[in-house]
């Protein structure tokens, strides 16, 4: 966890040295591929669950972003409290969501969307098929000709679970077709921090 965390200041860092593109930054309505790996911090227990994300960003028009994407978290921990309880699950999210940018100037876009899927949850004990549904908005911005940031809130609701999460992705251009990718969430109800860092290209 702490390397992630050096890792997502290292490319806010690197942002402001490497020498600006003479492309814009944001990648809405950029057709991409992603990969990100990632970790979760949850109060009750002593491991961070780590997290795995994989999708593809596709323009349908000017105004409209599909992303399939698949997501793998893992746990395997024990809990911090007075008893330790091993916790172990595995969890797999296939899904599909749309962002539709209501308003588009220059340097800012904003949208609102949705997504839904399926997720599957295996523990030792019991397996488990629930609906994954989420619904989002925010903002997508350019901060300069090789950075954009991208801040956004939205409720999940997987099975009988839901949350709100609020976070920020930050992506830096490294050449014509490559973006570091840096991301922090909060998780608003168990306030479990979620980071991750990876990588998109663009084609």
């Amino acid at each position: 966890m702490k390397m992630l965390r050096f890792l997502l200041v290292l490319a806010m860092l690197t942002a402001l040295l490497v020498p600006a593109s003479a492309m814009a930054k944001t990648l809405s309505g950029e057709k991409y591929g992603f990969a990100l790996l990632g970790a979760k911090d949850y109060d009750d227990f002593a491991d961070p669950a780590l997290n795995i994300r994989l999708g593809m960003n596709i323009p349908v028009n000017s105004d409209l972003d599909i992303t399939p994407f698949f997501n793998y978290e893992t746990l395997d921990s024990d809990t911090t409290g007075a008893v330790a309880i091993p916790v172990e699950y595995d969890a797999y999210t296939l899904a599909v969501r749309g962002d539709y940018f209501i308003t588009q100037k220059r340097d800012l876009k904003i949208y609102a969307g949705g997504g839904f899927g399926l997720t599957r949850t295996e523990t030792p004990a019991t397996s488990d098929n629930d609906l994954y549904f989420q619904a989002h908005g925010g903002l997508d911005m350019d901060l300069g000709d090789n950075m954009g940031l991208r801040p956004e809130c939205a409720y999940t609701r997987i099975g009988d679970e839901d949350d709100m999460v609020c976070g920020a992705m930050l992506n830096l251009q490294l050449g014509a077709s490559f973006n570091l990718l840096a991301e922090a969430k909060l998780f608003i109800d168990n306030r479990e921090l979620f980071y991750s860092i990876g990588g998109g290209m663009t084609f």
